[in-house]
């Protein structure tokens, strides 16, 4: 008599997870390649940030804000010189042109290219430009941190709160990210905006 299988939650859930990464890797896909400075390694973790997010809780960071970000897309187009490697010249700081590129790859990127300078120089900072929502701040410096490397990520967003006693916006939530690597622990990871509520909320 065949044995009965027993329910498993658990790996029904990294399944339902994988495929999802799966599914917004092949969406984002096609952004990165030869010429553009993003990497195929870039999508699979803008991807995960992008999971992880709905994972979360917090679809207004996830597919929802990915299908916006590529309904305003302009046509994709190199973003400035491929990244150099961490034996090539990685420069300590640099920036991106991310204008047509979905944020979350754009910050994928960055996260990448920071790490590899910080390899070579011991810092690595890299401006992000005309780039639109970036997701969760919070999983990018936590993925650098498990690296090793202490992470700051913070983001200027346009005018859409009123400061203490105003009435009209005038900044942004401009959103705040940082994370430490512990010897004996998960890294410690804060990640706030500067305001009551978010943009994605």
């Amino acid at each position: 008599m065949p044995q009965r299988q027993e329910h498993q939650p658990d790996r029904t859930i990294e399944l339902a997870f994988a495929e999802l990464v799966a599914r917004i890797e092949r969406t984002i896909a096609p952004f990165a390649g030869p010429g553009t400075g993003f990497a195929d390694e870039d999508a699979r973790r803008a991807a995960r940030w992008i999971a992880r997010a709905e994972a979360l809780g917090l679809p207004g960071f996830g597919v929802a804000m990915l299908a916006r970000d590529l309904r305003s897309a302009a046509l994709v187009r190199p973003a400035g010189p491929a990244p150099g490697g961490a034996g090539d010249g990685a420069r300590a700081l640099s920036s991106i042109v991310a204008s047509g590129i979905p944020g979350p790859l754009a910050l994928a990127r960055a996260a990448r290219e920071a790490a590899a300078a910080a390899a070579v120089h011991g810092i690595g900072a890299v401006a992000l430009r005309e780039v639109g929502a970036l997701g969760v701040l919070g999983l990018a410096v936590r993925e650098l941190a498990l690296g090793g490397l202490v992470a700051l990520a913070v983001a200027q967003a346009p005018a859409a709160v009123a400061p203490w006693g105003g009435t009209a916006p005038a900044i942004g939530t401009n959103p705040i990210a940082f994370a430490a690597p512990r010897s004996d622990a998960a890294p410690l990871v804060v990640d706030f905006a500067t305001s009551r509520a978010t943009l994605a909320a």
